[in-house]
């Protein structure tokens, strides 16, 4: 009777062990993926703002229309960081609270600031004999704007191991 107990105290040690093994290797996965969401996402940023910094010092339409491209990158990557963060706070993986002002998620306020800046961007911008003519005030508030990203997002960022 002893073996019996034995070999079944046994077999549900090994199940346990197999299930939590599972649960582990997914966790991992999903926080990889947060991480390279993240990652991904901070570099779209920073290499906008540069293509808005170069722009705002000589317009031209192709500065004009790679900045355009790269924020339906950005809006994509903030799309897969957003799940990729909801399925890690589902698993307790992060301790950065997503919520911001007036509790509405980061992610969402994101997205908000990049349309914003998109139709600012197009808003500031004139065509005059074949030349592009910037408003300074609007272009200045797309440039502020895209930089505030990086301070909401600066808390994830940080917390990556």
């Amino acid at each position: 009777m002893n073996k019996k107990r034995l070999i079944a105290v046994f077999l549900i040690i090994t199940i346990f062990l197999i299930a939590w093994s599972i649960i582990e290797d997914q966790n991992k996965r999903i926080y990889r993926d947060y991480e390279n969401d993240i990652s991904s996402f901070q570099n779209g940023n920073k290499e906008l703002i540069e293509l808005l910094e170069n722009f705002i010092e000589t317009p031209n339409i192709k500065d004009y229309s790679n900045i355009q491209y790269n924020m339906g990158i950005l809006m994509e990557n903030l799309i897969s960081l957003s799940r990729n963060m909801s399925e890690c706070y589902k698993k307790g993986l992060l301790n950065v609270d997503k919520t911001y002002d007036e509790g509405r998620d980061i992610s969402n306020a994101a997205a908000k600031i990049i349309q914003n800046s998109q139709n600012l961007l197009i808003e500031s911008i004139k065509l005059s004999n074949s030349e592009i003519e910037l408003t300074e005030d609007k272009i200045k508030t797309v440039y502020e704007e895209l930089n505030s990203i990086n301070d909401l997002f600066e808390p994830y960022y940080n917390s990556l191991k």
